[in-house]
Formats: C-alpha cells, structure tokens, sequence
C-alpha cells in the first residue's frame, strides 16, 4: 500500500528467506487502503494451488496451532460446501465478540454480535466475518467474486460474507485463537466516514433500502447531537453511500480528525 517506513525493504528481503515456504508479496504505487490492499493479494492467491486462503490484518497474530487446527477441521467438514472457517479474535485477553456476527431475520436490527456462550462451542455457525484471522475457500472466491476494493477501508469484509454465505457455510473454530494487536479507539476520524457510508452502501445492495434506509437514520440520529465537523461527516457519508460514490473521499483521507 505505498508505505514509507520500510515495509517494501522489509518484506523484499523476508521474501528471500532460505526455507521451503513459497513467498508471494505485491507492493502498490498507491495507498489503496485495507479494501484495496486484501483485494489485490486475494487476487494473486486464487491463481494459486491452494484450496484455502488465510486472512489477516496487519496487527494480527494467529496461534501456533492455528492452521494445524484449521487443517483439522477443514477434513472434519470435507463434505459441507464451505464458505470461510474463522478463529475466535482476542483483544486484551478477552474475545472480542464483534469480529464475528449473525444476521438477523427479524426486527429493525440487521445483524449482531456472536453471544460470549457461543465461544464455549467447538464449532459454531455464523454469516459475517472479519477478515481477521479467517479462511477463504477459494472456491468460494471463484464463485462469488473479490472483496469491494472501492471501499477503501472498512466493511469491505462484512460485504464479502454477504456473497461467500451465499456459496456455503461460515463457520467460527473458538480453539483458532487470533490476538489482535489494535487499539480500541472510540473517536471520530477518518474511518468513521468509511465505515459509516460502506456498511448502508452494503445493506442497500444486500438487505434492500429499507434497512439501508433505518441504518442511514440511525446514524443521522446519532450523530446528530454531536458537534459540526460530526454532523457534516455523517451527511457525506450517508449521500455517499445512496449515490455509489465510494473510493477516497477527498475531505476524509486518512489522518483526519473530528
């Protein structure tokens, strides 16, 4: 993604590492963001041999065991038509239960989070993913397609699930533990824009309007009581998302702040 810290040195000189792992990397002219960033290197792995693909943010760290036990239950499942396998993802040493949610069939509320009692399960059923710690069957990925890459950055996974459900089964393996390395930070900045237009943009294509359309007057509401720079944000991004206007938002480039 054009970084300038010496990421491209440091993943030029890894990729001649001195072992029996093939290496593949991709290095972008331009900051495409996370949704651009996942979409290119899912390209490039779907022409490969494997059957599955593993996912996971830059700030994410997968168990020793994790894809030993991924391997395991991808045998164990071998007759379901499966769509992504998922691991249980750790903040601060307690699941973080939002990475993994189920779509609702009722009520004004589209989805939810995976309840904590869900986790005591060694294997449960769900419909949205993060693309923290998550196998892709590719497979799946030939039928449905690659993630949204003019999101830029947020959401761009839960609309992937939207059309891998579709395929076949999602699944979450709470014993595939993923520690993910971020901070939880609850202010308005540039994200907020993403996040906000991307989610209505994906209920409006996969949910209908009418839940687009409740989503898009939550955050009205919500936002409502905030200051002015708050206020315009939500706006933007709730015209954005009703007119396909995705991609980098000039007035929301990352670095920004409310």
């Amino acid at each position: 993604n054009s970084s300038s810290d010496g990421t491209k040195e440091y993943i030029e000189q890894w990729k001649k590492g001195q072992d029996d792992i093939l290496r593949y990397t991709v290095t972008l002219d331009e900051n495409m963001g996370g949704s651009g960033g996942f979409y290119e290197g899912l390209k490039i792995a779907k022409g490969l041999e494997a059957k599955w693909i593993f996912v996971a943010d830059d700030d994410a760290y997968a168990d020793t065991k994790a894809i030993e036990l991924l391997e395991k239950y991808i045998e164990k499942l071998d007759e379901q038509k499966i769509s992504a396998i998922c691991g249980s993802v750790w903040i601060n040493g307690e699941i973080d239960v939002w990475h993994r949610r189920i779509l609702m069939k009722k009520g004004i509320t589209y989805e939810k989070k995976v309840s904590i009692e869900e986790y005591k399960k060694d294997i449960f059923e769900m419909d949205i993913f993060s693309y923290v710690g998550t196998a892709l069957s590719k497979e799946a990925l030939l039928q449905v397609g690659l993630p949204q890459r003019d999101y830029f950055i947020a959401y761009d996974d839960s609309e992937h699930s939207f059309r891998m459900r579709n395929y076949g089964k999602i699944y979450c393996v709470p014993a595939i533990k993923i520690v993910h390395d971020a901070e939880q930070d609850n202010s308005i900045t540039w994200k907020t824009y993403y996040g906000i237009r991307n989610k209505i943009h994906a209920y409006k294509k996969h949910a209908g309007k009418t839940q687009a359309k409740i989503q898009s007057l939550y955050y009205l509401i919500r936002f409502g009581i905030k200051g002015k720079k708050e206020r315009s944000l939500v706006k933007q991004a709730v015209y954005d998302a009703w007119q396909d206007n995705l991609g980098v938002n000039k007035c929301y480039k990352p670095g920004w702040k409310g």
